[in-house]
C-alpha cells in the first residue's frame, strides 16, 4: 500500500466526492452503461478472478486506454474532473504523465462477493479505489497487508501484488477505481510506454497479446 496523499490530486478527487456520487447514482440505478468486469490481469488470473457466488460490474470510462465516449457522456462532470487532472502539473510532470488512464472505471461489487487472489499486469502503475458507495464492512487484501474500503476515501496499491477484495456487508459497493503511474518510473520511461502502447492500439493489436505475449 501507498500513501494515498503523495500526489495532491487525489486529496482533490475526495474532496470531488459529492459530484461523483451524484453522477453515479443516476447510472447505478439501471445498471445503465455498466458491463461484466474483463480487466488486464495476467492471462492465467482471467477466468478465476471470482468464487462462485457474487457480482463484479464496471462502467468504463477508459479501458485499455482507449476512452468510452458513452460513459464520458453519460457522466460528464466525473469524466472532466479526469481530464483536468491530465493538464496538470505536478512536481514537473508534462500533460498526460501523472494519470496513466489505461482504466478508470466505477466498480462495483454486491454483498458477499469474493474477488479471488490475483494480480495486475505489469509492476509500472498503482490502482487507486476511491470509496464512493457502500464501503462498510469491504476491505482489500494486498500480499499480508489490510486495507478497509472507507466511502470517501482513497486506498492505492500496486497491484502487481497479489491481492483479493472482499465484501462482507449488506449494500452494493461501488468504488471509482483507475491507474497512475508508479512513482518510480522516470517521466521518460512514462513517454516511452505511452508512445509503444499509442502505437499498439493505433495498429489493432491485441492488448492480451501486448501485455502477455499471447495471441
Amino acid at each position: 500500500f501507498f500513501n494515498p496523499y503523495f500526489l495532491k490530486f487525489l486529496n482533490q478527487l475526495e474532496q470531488q466526492v459529492s459530484v461523483i456520487r451524484q453522477e453515479l447514482i443516476q447510472v447505478i440505478q439501471h445498471e445503465i452503461g455498466f458491463r461484466i468486469y474483463d480487466g488486464d490481469a495476467i492471462s492465467e488470473d482471467k477466468n478465476i478472478t471470482m468464487s462462485e457466488f457474487g457480482s463484479w460490474k464496471v462502467f468504463y470510462f477508459y479501458h485499455n486506454f482507449i476512452k468510452n465516449e458513452a460513459n464520458c457522456s453519460r457522466c460528464p462532470k466525473t469524466a472532466q474532473l479526469f481530464e483536468k487532472l491530465q493538464d496538470r502539473d505536478e512536481i514537473n510532470l508534462q500533460k498526460n504523465e501523472l494519470l496513466m488512464n489505461g482504466m478508470v472505471c466505477f466498480s462495483a461489487i454486491d454483498p458477499g462477493t469474493h474477488i479471488i487472489s490475483h494480480t495486475g499486469p505489469s509492476n509500472m502503475r498503482l490502482t487507486c479505489h476511491l470509496g464512493l458507495i457502500g464501503c462498510q464492512d469491504t476491505f482489500v487484501i494486498v500480499g499480508n497487508q489490510i486495507a478497509n474500503y472507507s466511502d470517501g476515501k482513497c486506498v492505492l496499491f500496486d497491484d502487481s501484488f497479489y491481492h483479493e477484495v472482499w465484501h462482507r456487508g449488506n449494500k452494493k459497493r461501488v468504488t471509482l477505481m483507475f491507474d497512475i503511474w508508479h512513482p518510480s518510473l522516470l517521466p521518460i520511461e512514462k513517454q516511452a510506454f505511452q508512445r509503444i502502447m499509442h502505437t499498439a492500439i493505433q495498429e489493432g493489436m491485441d492488448l492480451e497479446q501486448f501485455y502477455h505475449g499471447q495471441t
